[in-house]
């Protein structure tokens, strides 16, 4: 795990890269949980580029219990929400 800011809400949270998929698992005390977010997604997130209801989005699946996962899609320009990895 390193230290790094959370690319939803820009407070402390801690991240480690993933080994079987691409891109990174975020632990954020201010989100009030763990997810993922893919390579392309976190780019664009640290750019500023994230859509404004993406972080509701993944704040309200982790409430749930759940573990979601965020993803860029370069050819349609969106994101996508996967509600729980630990389902996938």
């Amino acid at each position: 795990m390193q230290d790094s800011s959370c690319p939803l809400c820009g407070a402390n949270a801690s991240r480690y890269t993933l080994e079987s998929l691409n891109g990174y698992r975020y632990s954020c005390p201010n989100c009030a949980g763990e997810f993922e977010i893919g390579r392309g997604a976190n780019t664009r997130a640290e750019r500023g580029e994230l859509h404004s209801q993406i972080p509701s989005q993944v704040k309200a699946f982790i409430a749930q219990g759940k573990v979601p996962r965020i993803e860029f899609e370069a050819g349609s320009g969106s994101f996508t929400v996967i509600s729980d990895v630990q389902k996938a």
